[in-house]
Order: structure tokens, then sequence, then C-alpha cells
């Protein structure tokens, strides 16, 4: 009997009696695969984070009439129809993403008054039967949500996310409910009970994104936008304030998490104070640099935003990423096929959605893709910068998104194969 051993770049072949063993080099893999800032669920270990931020949900009939961008084919209205909501996810995983990156602003009625979509609404959404069952007419909750029906549907949503092999985290979105950049570092406490409900209710879920940290544990992702502080801000407090609120969410759920930070202001020449490279790179808690608002001003002098060209926009966009790329964090550059958003905000100016942009943009990711993307946004249909085909792009940007996926300069680690 004849016993022969062969080698490959991650594993050995053992060839015994006529069988074919496989035998993973866990030491070597161990290395490939705990790379800070890499996703650690199964299927998807070892790769890059590519997202899309998205708006879950029925449409908020509210922001219908702010669109400047309309969908080519309607918006499934009916999300109780599990066709539906394959539909509007499927394009997502076709063109080569692996995760959502769930906008979330909150149960007890934020979604409600600022959300362009439903999901964690408190109303009851137009295709739900029960709203016009007169078994439920003389109940005054008629129209109104329980925790646990909420719970329930963005379950579904999870589970059909899973169907379509999306990985998600909940994206939290600041408001006059939850105004991180006044509250932190100082006060974590809503940071930590939105963070506890979220994974009390959804932590199970198998497709809930992990990525390592610098130290190569999986945590589960937290996404925070405008991570800053108004006013001047100590930046080694401002850092440590997040692994304090991880190990407070790690107590209350037992869920070891991380977050995936952007250190810019939304309002144009807001404050970047707070987060620095030095300090944040020190944190466990910090998974990753995800910037957003990088096209909404330049870096001269500030001035009205319809008097910003397109090139000093791309300048300061350039001069964000350069900084945080430089960082030593793992970067998650964000692109957008343009903006407008002349009915909701009529002083944000519009730019962009030209040959030239787009361009320009996808050599952006290009440059400084190397860790992942996100794509910002996938259905903001209000601010126009959506990439499902629509009535005024038709499907440009949906192509341009391939495009801009084909050119990131990442390498994948060998996928692991078993015998």
């Amino acid at each position: 009997m004849m016993t022969q051993w062969k080698w490959r770049a991650s594993a050995v072949y053992l060839l015994w009696a006529g069988c074919i063993l496989w035998v993973d080099l866990l030491p070597v893999s161990a290395r490939q695969y705990r790379q800070w800032g890499r996703i650690a669920n199964r299927h998807y270990r070892g790769q890059p984070i590519l997202s899309a931020l998205y708006f879950a949900g029925p449409p908020n009939p509210h922001a219908l009439p702010l669109y400047t961008r309309h969908p080519a084919q309607p918006e499934p209205i009916n999300w109780f129809d599990n066709a539906n909501i394959d539909a509007a996810l499927k394009p997502m995983r076709m063109v080569g993403l692996n995760t959502i990156k769930l906008s979330y602003w909150g149960h007890d009625g934020e979604t409600d008054d600022w959300s362009p979509t439903w999901l964690f609404s408190r109303t009851r959404w137009p295709d739900d039967r029960r709203y016009h069952d007169p078994h439920y007419s003389s109940h005054s909750t008629n129209d109104r949500y329980t925790e646990a029906e909420q719970v329930a549907l963005a379950r579904r949503f999870f589970k059909r996310a899973t169907r379509q092999r999306l990985l998600f985290a909940p994206m939290l979105e600041v408001s006059r409910s939850f105004p991180f950049f006044i509250d932190f570092p100082d006060r974590i406490d809503d940071l930590v009970q939105r963070c506890t409900w979220l994974l009390k209710h959804f932590g199970k879920s198998s497709n809930w994104v992990r990525i390592y940290d610098q130290n190569g544990h999986s945590r589960y992702v937290i996404w925070l936008i405008e991570t800053i502080h108004a006013t001047p801000c100590d930046p080694a407090r401002f850092a440590a304030a997040f692994d304090t609120a991880a190990l407070s969410i790690r107590k209350a759920t037992g869920y070891q998490v991380g977050f995936i930070l952007d250190p810019t202001p939304l309002p144009a020449y807001g404050s970047h104070a707070g987060p620095t490279p030095a300090t944040l790179r020190r944190c466990a808690s910090v998974l990753a640099i995800n910037p957003y608002n990088i096209t909404a001003q330049g870096n001269a002098h500030p001035k009205p935003q319809r008097d910003l060209t397109e090139e000093e926009r791309l300048e300061y966009a350039e001069s964000i990423l350069s900084q945080w790329s430089a960082s030593g964090i793992p970067l998650l550059v964000p692109i957008i096929p343009g903006y407008d958003a002349h009915l909701a905000f009529p002083g944000n100016g519009s730019y962009g959605f030209n040959t030239a942009w787009r361009e320009r943009e996808r050599q952006l990711a290009a440059r400084y893709g190397a860790n992942g993307l996100s794509i910002d946004t996938w259905n903001g249909w209000t601010e126009g910068y959506a990439i499902p085909p629509s009535q005024e792009d038709s499907d440009v940007h949906l192509r341009w998104v391939r495009e801009v996926l084909h050119s990131l300069p990442y390498k994948a680690p060998p996928q692991k194969r078993s015998g």
C-alpha cells in the first residue's frame, strides 16, 4: 500500500489507498483569511466588503414626490411577496456585490418620519391586509405595527437576503433622535441601546456580516455615519469611546461588535473633529473607514454648493481618500454616479451623471479600493444616486458599477475546498 503527498499553495492532497484526502494547512490559512477588514462569514471568508447602502421596505409615500430619478420598473410596493423582495435584491448580487449596508433610522417612529422606505416603520404598510381587515378595525393600534411585527418583517427581509447570498449590517442613521455628532464620546447610551436592540433580535442571522479586526478576531459589523464631533474634541478620548461602547454591547448581548466609521460631516464644510488616523488605529473595535460625504464641498474656503465645480468636489474626495488610505486602517471607498436632490434639498446642488464624472469615480476606486467599496446609495431615488435602471439614465449606472468592480485592485485569497 502506497502513500503519496502532493503539495499545493495552501493545502495538502494525501493520496492513500486510491482515495484523495484534503488537509488544510491551518496556520497558512489563518494568515490568509484573518486579514483586518476582510469578511469572516463562511463562503465569503477573506474577501473584501463590496457593499451598497440600501433603503429596505416599501416606499414611504411622503418620499415619492421628491424623486429626482424614477425606477424604470415600478418599485415593489407589496413587500409581503417574497418574489418582490428577491427581485429587488437579486441585481445587487448579479452585479458582484456581497453586502447590504442597511439604512436604519430606528423603530420608534423615526423610520416613518425620515426614511424614504419603511422597513422598521410603525405605520402599517399599504399592502398589509390586516390594515383593511374589519376584524382589526376596533383596535386602536390597527394602523400601527407592534415591535414583534416589526421584528418579523425585518427577519423576513434578512432571510430573503440570505437566499440571494447577500450579507448585511445595519448603518445607524443620525437624526434628532440619534445625534451621534453631539452625544459621542460623552454619551454612548443611545448607541449601545440601538446596537443592543438590533443584535438581540437579529444577531442570530447567519448573514449578519462579520469582519476581522486588527487582531484577527471576528466581530459583528455596525456601520456608522457622520462619526465626528460637532465641536473640538480630544481625539484620544473620541477613539477610546468606541472600545468602551463595544464592551458595553458585548456585556448586554454576548456579541463582539466592531464599527465601520465615516469621518466626514454631513453638512458641507462641517466639523471634522474627533476621528484621527493615529488614535483610531489603536482601537480594536475600529474595523474599517468608510467615508460617506466626500463630494459635497471643496478643499478651499467654503462657498455655496451650487457654485462648486465637479473638479473641486473630486479634489476634496481624493484628499479624504488619500488621508485615510495612508492611515493603516482598512478603507472602503464610496462611489456615486452623481447627486441631484433639488426637490428635497435645493441648496445642495446637482452634479455628476456624466461620463467624465463616472470615470473619475472609477479611477478613485481603482486607486484606493484594495480593501473594499461602498456604493452610496443603491436606491437613493430622492437624491438621484440610484443604481438600478431608471427612466432618466436607463441602465448606465448598473453597467458602470460592474466596470468599477472589475477595476478594484484587491486580490482575494484562494477559497477553501473540501474533499
